[in-house]
């Protein structure tokens, strides 16, 4: 994201109109028959791109749609004609069909360093990034760029003691735009079938006075991301999400992203004077020494080891009874409606929860609740008047509404890593799996439901009945291989719902988890 400091400063100049081809070669005047020959270049055909999308602080447009193309080399000279600028980095470049009349830059590498300078400095890998784009007429819609981001020390980037920007690489090919959030929701579901994904980034428009639920994707979209993959962090960034303590957001984001610059232009008058020999060394200059280049140039050092993990069997299940069998404050005129616990992505309907965020990448996050209403027959003043006085002490989370009182907390469950086996086919067949768990319900026949569509599709629902313990009820399920629980919810007098699932894994470094393999703790 620094690595192109010579264009800072620059701004770049009114490229072509619309998506316009680059002119074709042009042959200087008054040059021999072979120097003319020898002199005509053609350059590549631009991308497609659309106009820019969001406007930084600075005034720097922010486009959004671009093609990143594999850099081999320095750019070819252009022979007369307006062509395309460019935003060129190490590796990759992008060109940008109309640039308008102020700076432009990209809206990929902003948002990039948002999360590793402002946000989230340890953030590496793979990285997905999404961000709503006004329009003038309707709704806004949505972005999707994906940008690799270096681990300290590694590909240039900042040395492993350094807090400092990660170097941020796009993904070579389109950055894409949606009209609606299930046609993006669509295209990640797919970008995770082939590719792990460390995260996802996203960028909101300002929430304004009368606006509603329309004119913002970002509830939809939350929610479906969740529901698509429960493990991938999720983290928002933009000039609207405060910086952490002792960061100065000005001083991090110095304005030394690259923005678009026109590619070198020869005049065409001296090139004619030079003749054939001229050609010649045009020719070598720009054919040979990057062909000498690329050969000199030291292969890029291996990928990190990446190992399976999950988390650890069976702890859900003991985090959750034991949190639940903790001491939780218990209110004159209240009486305890539900309990339970959830994974992130998996939160129960009732009472309304926030997500909880994982404490780092190797760890998944879980909610603890207990909801309580009012006792019937009770003076609800008071009753609310003692819960206000317990609630000035209570050192997690808490609600008091109109649905009732809810009190939570966050935990996080360490990942561990595995080898991957189970039970063969069946391990990730949610039919198999919903045959296998009814069997054992057979007992209470609709006990056991699969969820074919929504955010829990895939997962198997158990309804308990009156006097089902939890611990009975996971237990019983935990004969089950290759599955986990993902919520757990009592209600009332052990009546309530268990929410299983397969076994979710994802891939991270090695290195994280030496001290599983005897190495040294990181």
């Amino acid at each position: 994201m620094t690595e192109m400091p010579a264009f800072r400063d620059r701004r770049p100049v009114e490229g072509a109109v619309g998506e316009e081809p680059w002119p074709e070669a042009v042959e200087a005047a008054d040059v021999p028959e072979g120097a003319a020959h020898a002199l005509a270049l053609t350059p590549p055909v631009p991308a497609r791109t659309g106009p820019a999308g969001l406007v930084a602080d600075d005034g720097t447009l922010l486009a959004t749609g671009l093609t990143w193309e594999v850099a081999t080399g320095p750019e070819r000279p252009v022979l007369g004609g307006n062509a395309p600028s460019v935003l060129r980095l190490p590796t990759r470049r992008a060109r940008l069909a109309d640039t308008g009349s102020a700076p432009c830059g990209s809206l990929l590498l902003q948002m990039a360093a948002e999360l590793t300078t402002i946000f989230f400095p340890a953030a590496t890998g793979p990285w997905a990034f999404f961000a709503e784009i006004p329009e003038q007429d309707g709704p806004p819609t949505l972005w999707m760029g994906l940008a690799d981001i270096a681990a300290p020390g590694e590909f240039g980037g900042p040395s492993a003691d350094e807090t400092g920007p990660r170097t941020a690489t796009p993904r070579p090919g389109p950055e894409l735009k949606f009209e609606s959030p299930e046609e993006a929701l669509e295209a990640l579901e797919q970008l995770l079938n082939i590719t792990e994904i460390a995260g996802i980034a996203m960028r909101w428009l300002p929430v304004q006075a009368g606006m509603t639920p329309a004119d913002t994707h970002r509830g939809q979209m939350i929610a479906g991301i969740a529901g698509i993959s429960e493990t991938v962090e999720m983290h928002d960034v933009g000039p609207d999400v405060p910086a952490p303590p002792g960061i100065d957001r000005d001083v991090a984001l110095d304005a030394s992203l690259p923005v678009f610059a026109p590619p070198r232009r020869l005049p065409v008058r001296l090139l004619a004077g030079l003749g054939i020999g001229a050609g010649a060394m045009v020719a070598a200059v720009f054919i040979v020494v990057p062909l000498i280049e690329v050969a000199l140039r030291p292969a890029p050092p291996p990928p990190p080891e990446m190992v399976s993990v999950q988390v650890a069997p069976d702890a859900f299940g003991a985090a959750c009874t034991t949190a639940l069998d903790a001491w939780w404050p218990r209110i004159t005129g209240w009486r305890l409606y539900s309990a339970g616990c959830a994974m992130a992505g998996h939160l129960p309907g009732e009472p309304v929860l926030p997500e909880p965020q994982a404490t780092d990448r190797t760890s998944r996050a879980m909610v603890v609740w207990r909801h309580l209403v009012p006792e019937g027959g009770r003076n609800i003043i008071l009753a609310r008047a003692a819960a206000g006085q317990i609630l000035a002490t209570w050192p997690h989370e808490s609600r008091l509404d109109e649905a009732g009182l809810a009190l939570w907390s966050t935990a996080s469950l360490p990942l561990t890593p595995t080898d991957g086996s189970g039970d063969g086919a069946s391990r990730r067949d949610p039919e198999a799996i919903h045959a296998r768990l009814a069997a054992l319900w057979a007992h209470t026949p609709g006990a056991v439901t699969l969820q074919r569509e929504g955010p829990g599709a895939g997962h198997v629902r158990i309804v308990t009945a009156y006097g089902t313990s939890a611990g009975a009820n996971l237990s019983r399920a935990g004969q089950i291989p290759g599955i986990a629980p993902a919520r757990l919810v009592e209600i009332e007098e052990g009546a309530g719902e268990l929410l299983v699932g397969p076994v979710l894994t994802r891939e991270l470094p090695a290195t994280l988890f030496d001290s599983f393999r005897g190495g040294p703790s990181q």
